[in-house]
């Protein structure tokens, strides 16, 4: 996202967090059948469109914020 680009991912980690309310795209992992279909999916969208979405919402990460969403999640556990 940083690099403003669509990113296609697996649905599982941090990414489908990550991604919550953009037009990024989720497969399901170790499915060839799942990241294919994204794919295809892909080649219908607007990808500079998407890749300048996440270019701006990659401007409003800072690594304080990613310290403390690290921290609130371990003490969660």
């Amino acid at each position: 996202m940083t690099f403003g680009r669509a990113v296609i991912a697996p649905n599982h980690g941090a990414y489908p967090e990550y991604f919550l309310g953009t037009r990024n795209l989720l497969y399901e992992s170790g499915s060839p059948e799942s990241l294919a279909s994204k794919l295809e999916e892909a080649a219908s969208l607007d990808l500079s469109e998407i890749g300048r979405e996440n270019a701006s919402i990659a401007l409003k990460w800072s690594w304080e914020e990613i310290c403390r969403t690290c921290v609130d999640a371990v003490g969660r556990l």
